[in-house]
């Protein structure tokens, strides 16, 4: 597992890599995929470096859900409905 002076997406969201931001917030920003498996194919990161998906404290996994089902596609506008995690 990477450490947090390694990570890529600490690297993203510190600034030290730049990318184009398709959404932004307080807790998490979202990217289109450098390798996209469909058109549209956003990941959501967390500003935090967090190791696994269940190391996400209980009120931020509500605001990124809160947020990805209030939304359309970020990137493309579609409602897509698919939502997966890895």
């Amino acid at each position: 597992m990477a450490k947090k002076q390694d990570c890529l997406f600490c690297k993203i969201a510190k600034g030290k890599i730049p990318v184009k931001k398709v959404k932004d917030s307080d807790n998490f920003f979202a990217i289109l995929d450098a390798n996209p498996v469909a058109k549209g194919h956003t990941l959501v990161i967390p500003k935090k470096h967090l190791v696994t998906l269940l190391d996400i404290p209980n009120t931020l996994g509500s605001e990124l859900l809160k947020s990805r089902k209030k939304s359309r596609c970020f990137s493309c506008g579609m409602n897509c409905g698919n939502l997966f995690l890895f």
